[in-house]
């Protein structure tokens, strides 16, 4: 059944573990009966299982790193946050069975339905709660949506998010972990910008040349400059600090 493999599709995308409200505000279109009873035949079929509130910690670890690819990989502990606020009283919450049925599934996706599922996703999260996600202090929650905008190259989503969860890191002292998330952001933006004079970097990787885009993709370009600069100065890596704030300079005379 099409509506069947919709869902699932959308629950390995969504990541290991992931809730029933999760899915549902993906498929608005859906009825949510019928999206529970999609996941009690996958709980019949042994494909998913569902975990109690006393398993949550453990496996909403696993569902932040949604994006295989992420620097930050587990290194960072978010169960220092005040609070879960995805759990809701009597909400179900479920996992996959083993990681073996998640990978079958992905790679029946094309990639394009992958980066169109990825944007749902993250849309739907940003409208979970009224003020938006952004408003929150669950750290795990907004790394989430940071990979699911990265997954779908929408720098102008993703690097926001980095900014806001890289400092908290750093208030933390997890400092070298926010260098990742800055860089993991930085990445994204070569798609978006062009060089001024037609090649892309200088014979050193590391070292920017002036380039051309639009004035909201340059700011981001250079506050994320600005933040990686900040952090090697706190890790007293003062020579790549220096160097940076020279990168974020060059990229600034791009806007003359």
């Amino acid at each position: 059944d099409a509506a069947v493999r919709k869902i699932l599709h959308t629950c390995a995308v969504l990541g290991y573990s992931f809730s029933l409200l999760d899915v549902a505000r993906v498929h608005p279109e859906l009825d949510f009966v019928f999206v529970e009873d999609t996941l009690n035949l996958a709980l019949s079929e042994m494909i998913l299982v569902e975990i109690g509130e006393e398993d949550e910690q453990s496996a909403y670890s696993a569902s932040s790193n949604v994006g295989s690819n992420s620097k930050l990989g587990s290194s960072v502990d978010f169960s220092r946050t005040s609070s879960r606020v995805h759990h809701i009283e009597g909400e179900r919450n479920f996992e996959f069975s083993h990681d073996m049925w998640r990978t079958t599934v992905l790679t029946t996706l094309l990639e394009a339905r992958k980066m169109e599922l990825h944007r749902r996703i993250a849309t739907a999260m940003e409208k979970e709660q009224l003020g938006g996600v952004l408003e929150r202090r669950d750290l795990s929650r907004l790394l989430t949506l940071f990979e699911h905008w990265k997954s779908c190259d929408e720098f102008l989503k993703a690097a926001p998010l980095a900014l806001m969860v890289g400092a908290r890191l750093n208030e933390w002292d997890l400092v070298r972990q926010s260098v990742d998330l800055y860089r993991d952001a930085l990445e994204m933006s070569l798609k978006t910008v062009r060089p001024v004079d037609k090649k892309w970097k200088s014979d050193d990787e590391d070292c920017w040349v002036q380039v051309s885009a639009e004035s909201d993709v340059l700011d981001l370009i250079i506050k994320l400059h600005c933040r990686i600069a900040d952090t090697f100065r706190m890790l007293n890596r003062m020579e790549k600090c220096i160097k940076t704030y020279q990168d974020a300079y060059t990229i600034l005379s791009s806007c003359r």
